[in-house]
């Protein structure tokens, strides 16, 4: 596997998901499965609407005892 090469970008931003239930409230709130963001695997999801309708789209990582979102 080759090396990661990271970019800042003015219009992106990180958040910090964390905690003892992080993975669940994630697991509820996005299109992918969160438990295959381990490692230094990503993955790419959305968020939707109670309607079903994509809000965002984000890549998730997975961070210590949380998750790394870029949105």
């Amino acid at each position: 596997m080759g090396h990661c090469h990271a970019s800042l970008l003015a219009s992106r931003s990180v958040l910090r998901v964390r905690g003892a239930d992080a993975r669940k409230y994630l697991q509820g709130l996005i299109t992918n499965d969160i438990g295959k963001a381990q490692g230094a695997e990503a993955i790419h999801a959305g968020l939707l609407s109670p309607q079903g309708k994509i809000l965002f789209d984000f890549f998730a990582l997975g961070a210590g005892d949380g998750f790394l979102i870029d949105v």
